[in-house]
């Protein structure tokens, strides 16, 4: 199953460029295996991802929004407490969308010196995940007002039964776009006990660049092109980031 398309989720045009920073052992599970980690949605370290806002478990609220006695709206209550559990049945993939490399994530989400960013495109995501084996969906965030329900739209689930593409706007610099899946019937409950799930990729097909980390030193960066050719991807860019170099004059 490859990605699939859905008009509820606001996808950017296939042409826009995305990172996905990370360490050395992923980026060697990528080059080995050919996959691409999902982490399940209540295992970031946000506590709100995947969540609704405080104020949809609040009865106050309800009371003013919907003309329903106390009966339904404790209905209402319960339905979004108990669909916290839902969480657990999605995995994703984080990107950044830029159109170059951003300073703050090689800190934030690699080991600086160690560390590798894969520059792609929507286009080439949707392509890199064509034999997954899952239904890939692919969104970009939305980030809004968590505790404050006067200065936002209502969120909604758009039909999964837990809002994975809203974020607090607290995270807006993240300026993310993901790839995520939901859990299957079959296997049955695929992350039960796990953190998440590795989906069968084509780094042919996904990777426009490998960039190295600019605080990287020589001999890492050998390495790094060296098992590139050695596993037949060569013929992917590969470079150091120059973010801090400067033109001698």
């Amino acid at each position: 199953m490859p990605y699939i398309e859905n008009s509820n989720y606001e996808t950017p045009d296939d042409d826009t460029v995305i990172w996905h920073f990370m360490n050395f052992p992923e980026f060697c599970s990528i080059l080995v295996h050919q996959k691409l980690f999902f982490t399940r949605s209540d295992c970031f370290d946000d506590p709100w991802e995947g969540a609704w806002p405080n104020y949809y478990h609040d009865r106050s609220f309800w009371k003013s929004h919907v003309s329903s006695d106390d009966q339904h709206i404790e209905k209402i209550i319960n339905f979004f407490d108990q669909s916290q559990k839902q969480r657990k049945k999605f995995a994703v993939s984080c990107w950044h969308m830029n159109n170059s490399e951003s300073e703050p994530f090689w800190k934030l989400y690699s080991n600086q010196e160690f560390g590798i960013a894969l520059k792609s495109t929507i286009g080439k995501l949707k392509d890199g995940v064509s034999d997954s084996g899952w239904s890939v969906y692919i969104g970009a965030i939305d980030y809004v007002d968590f505790d404050s329900p006067q200065k936002t739209k209502f969120i909604d689930s758009r039909g999964l039964g837990v809002p994975i593409l809203y974020k607090r706007d607290v995270f807006k610099h993240e300026n993310e776009v993901r790839a995520f899946i939901k859990e299957q019937k079959e296997p049955n409950n695929p992350f039960k006990g796990d953190t998440g799930r590795t989906v069968t990729i084509c780094p042919l097909a996904l990777l426009d660049s490998i960039v190295i980390s600019p605080m990287a030193d020589d001999w890492f960066v050998r390495v790094v092109k060296g098992m590139i050719d050695q596993f037949g991807y060569n013929n992917i860019n590969c470079y150091r980031s120059n973010l801090y170099d400067r033109k001698k004059n």
